[in-house]
């Protein structure tokens, strides 16, 4: 935890002031301050890593903070939003479930005066104030890069899809496509499959691909997330399908991922830390609530994205 922290001030680079400071955006005392926090779904554990940051900023800064948990449903997301404006809280962070359906209910507690960031998970622009998290598109051309060295730039991939119409999931799948198409062109991504971040879909839709595509007509897996990447390794083990071990890249680096990197079954993955994008978002609650909202960068604010392979693994933190 530490080390995080440090991260933070390191990384980040703005000096907040004293969390005492008694003049407030929001004419209000600090400790008074309530942030409403809706996030994508409390069952996975990047969420829940962000529920734990979130609870450690009112430790740090004094306010009180209401984290809901969306359960990935679009409707129930957008009724907590509306929550949050009859409780009249001072700023709502959202990690939305899906890009466009959060936006009306963005929209609407902007237009009556509350605040909305979108932490991790895009919501349309003009119905935030910005965006902190790690640019996606980014994200899905550093695995385009991955696949290809770990395929010597030549074959054929599937790609295991999060959840659709989530920001990552669109934007990581146009990088990796990007990616390819321009500078990996014998890299082919053969077919798609939809897992909803699940590992067991995931493995299921690694079995049908596996039988689709017999050895020889397939070179390597890529992964919008980490379970998914797991669920990916099992079936290809189970199946016999030696030829795609270490072939496949994922995202998001857990504990669970360093033997399989270790021992070559897996090329490697993406970091990027909940903890860390959690409390930079929850210090520019803080600017733009003391009156420094000018500081605060708009539209969006990216926190890094490091590939992890061999060569580092061991040198890195995981995400949980």
């Amino acid at each position: 935890m530490l080390k995080k922290c440090v991260l933070i001030i390191l990384t980040f680079g703005l000096i907040f002031g004293s969390v005492a400071y008694s003049q407030t955006g929001s004419n209000k005392p600090q400790q008074e301050w309530l942030i409403g926090v809706s996030l994508y779904g409390l069952e996975y554990p990047f969420p829940s890593a962000m529920a734990d940051a979130v609870n450690d900023s009112a430790k740090k800064y004094g306010w009180k903070v209401d984290i809901r948990d969306a359960q990935a449903d679009p409707i129930l997301q957008s009724q907590q939003i509306e929550e949050f404006i009859t409780k009249k809280v001072d700023m709502i962070v959202v990690m939305a479930v899906n890009v466009d359906s959060a936006a009306p209910a963005c929209k609407k507690a902007m237009e009556a005066g509350f605040p909305v960031f979108a932490l991790n998970m895009r919501v349309q622009k003009d119905a935030v104030i910005t965006y902190v998290g790690a640019d996606d598109y980014t994200g899905g051309w550093l695995q385009g890069e991955m696949i290809s060295e770990a395929l010597g730039g030549k074959g054929n991939i599937i790609l295991l899809q999060g959840m659709l119409g989530g920001s990552d999931q669109i934007n990581r799948e146009q990088g990796l496509k990007d990616y390819l198409q321009k500078n990996a062109p014998d890299v082919k991504l053969v077919a798609d499959y939809a897992c909803d971040w699940d590992k067991g879909k995931a493995i299921t839709a690694t079995q049908n691909s596996l039988t689709r595509f017999p050895k020889g007509e397939l070179d390597g897996i890529v992964s919008q997330c980490p379970d998914q990447l797991m669920g990916a390794l099992d079936a290809v083990k189970q199946a016999g399908r030696d030829e795609l071990l270490g072939k496949l890249v994922g995202f998001d680096y857990t504990n669970y991922h360093k033997d399989p990197i270790r021992n070559g079954e897996l090329y490697g993955t993406i970091l990027q830390d909940p903890y860390f994008q959690t409390m930079a978002c929850m210090d520019m609650v803080w600017l733009y609530l003391a009156g420094y909202g000018e500081r605060v960068p708009k539209p969006e604010y990216h926190t890094p994205l490091i590939k992890v392979t061999k060569a580092n693994f061991e040198s890195l933190p995981v995400e949980w």
